[in-house]
């Protein structure tokens, strides 16, 4: 007897302890690996969070709920648009922000006494502001107001003080922070930013940088954020040293929109031109109202390159619709806007379609307004977008239907990728997105006459699923195409030119090896003798000149003159009906090479393309055509992508008035020469730039160098 009640008392100890395990223990564990891999593995935290909140007993609900939500939400990241770059942190989609609400609405519901109260209401009003949600920033601050708790109420004033700054009623907006003394201990880091905000944007820099340095040191903790941004950490030292560059007397005004509507509490960045992006959310200058509109502090005349960061959670259901410009020419108060539009529907293919035979056709809603449309795919290796030529080759495509020829793009293949630290060639360049069980991503995006973007059928972020693609049918692999894939590219000519030597008309390896040698599938391993001889013998035996367009682009402009016959040749097979713009370019840049430049000049007016304008400025330049090249600038349809039309205006201007047999003018004449034969090095026309910019003393020139300058990215 005594026995069965030993194996009964070990019984129920046993059962304690699995279910101290299951209900303690397991919870525990959960939780505190998910704090663990909070700062590094956000997804996977997020996993091990979601696993605590499933458990029966939750002990540390409310600290589990708002730890969560801040993995959701990744700090609430910016994403950045430039008007030549992108910055891209983790993606954070629309559930993730609403699942991130919920949470911290529970705790304001559940947890009232709780530590993380105060917080997830603080976290909603940043979630809101986020995701632009004007009238439930509202409904939430004024519950805030109402509420009997003293910190609540003081981050109710907070908010609603941000709230007037954004909309610039400055007034009202320090009329709540002066209800707040520096001798309050609940005053904290967002009294201080928000009160350097407010004096920035009055262009009271000092004092702006003396409450920036305020907030700086009162121990906000990383992770911690500011009106559903991050906190501008080094907010101080930008408003105290690096804006002084910027300060001038010139307002840019503008306005964010989607679809027409504004878009508020987008944050306005300005950098120089050649920054690349702005990724730190220091260099704010503005930040939109209610309605969508900016206006600048004052910034001195110059070119700048504009930006906004919003949170990317907005982005999935958004097209950005770039301008052709890459910089913006300040020369007085000036109006720039961001928009945004709803992306339009891919009629065909829908979803993923098996091509069938060697040709697909493609088929989209048709857009207003627009005057062609691009279709691009994805390199798959390193995740960049390339436009491809329809069935005739031409890229530029006109209607809302075009077929592509898996022929045509097998010989031209795509564009040219490296990888970076030993510069070999991405695949793609080779052997294109086609091969064998291959799915093609299809992206069709519609430009205006100035090469504006009006509308894409791919928002800025978007789950792959949703992509409409095409899938070659499967056939089998060579060898050499093995090799390829595999990037083994030495073994590969290797392959194919011992298979040349069994059978000297072997297409495959001729397409291949002409590519391979074309390009050069590692850095200084292009050999233009090897891929011109099977470039010609492909195109001789299959009668498609598109491994010959390949040719021509692969040649940089010496190469161009030093294989003038080649060039021509190859000019004199394809039909003048087949010169596309970007062959017109190749043949521009083919005379330019052997000093032709007024025949160039004719092929590069044809084009009507932003960044060829320059080229056709400087030949006018070169030649002293003067009122033809003002004659130019004043078409509205002439644009430029990177140089200031009013400052060439004025530097044409003040040419009429030198001589043009001076020694300074001859100077830049022959800059001019150096520049459009592509003879010097980058390094050595940058050095002949300086050596004339800083000699000259006729400031017309050095109105037009500074332009050049920019063009040129020195």
């Amino acid at each position: 007897m005594k026995r069965i009640r030993l194996k009964v008392k070990t019984l129920i100890l046993i059962s304690t302890g699995i279910l101290f395990t299951i209900f303690i223990i397991i919870p525990f564990i959960n939780l505190e690996i998910a704090n663990g891999l909070s700062r590094n593995n956000p997804s996977k935290a997020i996993r091990f969070y979601e696993n605590y909140l499933a458990m029966p007993i939750r002990m540390r609900e409310d600290e589990a709920l708002y730890n969560a939500s801040k993995n959701l939400t990744l700090d609430l990241q910016k994403y950045n648009i430039m008007m030549k770059a992108r910055g891209w942190g983790s993606p954070i989609d629309k559930n993730s922000m609403m699942k991130a609400i919920e949470y911290n609405e529970r705790i304001i519901k559940e947890f009232p006494k709780g530590e993380y109260y105060t917080k997830a209401y603080n976290k909603i009003l940043d979630l809101y502001i986020s995701i632009e949600e004007v009238e439930k920033l509202k409904e939430w601050i004024e519950w805030g107001k109402a509420i009997d708790n003293k910190e609540i109420n003081y981050i109710s004033n907070m908010y609603e003080a941000f709230y007037y700054f954004v909309d610039r009623d400055f007034e009202k907006a320090q009329d709540i922070l002066n209800k707040y003394s520096n001798k309050e201990e609940i005053i904290d880091y967002k009294y201080y930013f928000l009160k350097g905000h407010i004096a920035f944007a009055k262009e009271e820099y000092d004092e702006a940088n003396r409450y920036y340095e305020k907030a700086n040191n009162e121990g906000w903790i990383h992770g911690d954020t500011l009106f559903g941004s991050p906190i501008p950490s080094g907010r101080s030292n930008w408003a105290k040293k690096e804006i002084e560059p910027y300060i001038g007397e010139n307002k840019i005004k503008g306005r964010v929109t989607m679809n027409g509507k504004g878009m508020p509490f987008v944050e306005v960045y300005i950098q120089d031109t050649n920054a690349g992006y702005s990724s730190s959310g220091i260099n704010f200058v503005a930040i939109t109202d209610l309605n969508g509109e900016y206006e600048t502090i004052g910034l001195k005349e110059g070119k700048y390159e504009m930006g906004i960061g919003i949170n990317s959670s907005l982005l999935y259901d958004k097209v950005f619709l770039e301008k052709s410009q890459n910089n913006i020419g300040v020369y007085g108060n000036m109006e720039f806007d961001f928009e945004f539009a709803s992306p339009f529907k891919i009629l065909k293919p829908e979803g993923t379609e098996l091509i069938e035979g060697s040709k697909f056709t493609v088929e989209w809603e048709e857009v207003s307004g627009v005057d062609y449309y691009m279709i691009q795919t994805i390199s798959s290796s390193r995740g960049i977008r390339f436009s491809i030529p329809d069935e005739n080759k031409i890229s530029k495509i006109k209607g809302n239907k075009a077929t592509f020829d898996l022929e045509v793009l097998r010989f031209m293949g795509g564009g040219i990728f490296y990888f970076e630290e030993d510069m070999i060639i991405a695949h793609e360049s080779i052997i294109e997105n086609i091969y064998s069980g291959k799915e093609i991503p299809i992206i069709v995006n519609g430009y205006d006459k100035e090469g504006n973007l009006l509308c894409s059928s791919l928002p800025v972020s978007s789950y792959y699923d949703n992509i409409s693609s095409v899938r070659v049918p499967k056939k089998k692999l060579t060898e050499g195409e093995k090799l390829i894939l595999s990037k083994k590219y030495d073994r590969a000519i290797e392959y194919y030119e011992k298979v040349l030597i069994d059978d000297e008309n072997n297409i495959e390896a001729l397409m291949y090896l002409s590519k391979l040698y074309m390009i050069g599938w590692k850095k200084d391993m292009k050999d233009l003798d090897k891929a011109i001889e099977y470039s010609f013998k492909t195109y001789e035996l299959t009668g498609n000149d598109a491994i010959l367009t390949k040719l021509i682009n692969s040649m940089y402009i010496g190469d161009k003159a030093v294989y003038k016959n080649t060039v021509e040749k190859i000019f004199e097979i394809i039909p003048e009906e087949e010169m596309t713009e970007e062959l017109l370019l190749e043949r521009g840049e083919y005379y330019k090479a052997i000093g032709d430049l007024k025949k160039a000049r004719e092929d590069f007016e044809i084009i009507k393309e932003d960044y060829m304008n320059t080229e056709i400025i400087y030949i006018d330049l070169y030649f002293g055509e003067f009122q033809k090249a003002l004659d130019r600038l004043k078409d509205e349809e002439f644009r430029f992508s990177y140089v200031s039309k009013e400052q060439l205006e004025k530097g044409i201007e003040g040419l009429l008035e030198i001589d043009i047999e001076s020694e300074e003018y001859i100077k830049f004449k022959n800059l001019l020469q150096m520049i459009l034969k592509g003879e010097g090095t980058y390094e050595e026309n940058r050095e002949s730039f300086k050596d004339i910019y800083y000699s000259t003393k006729v400031p017309a020139i050095k109105i037009l160098l500074e332009e050049i300058e920019a063009a040129n990215h020195w």
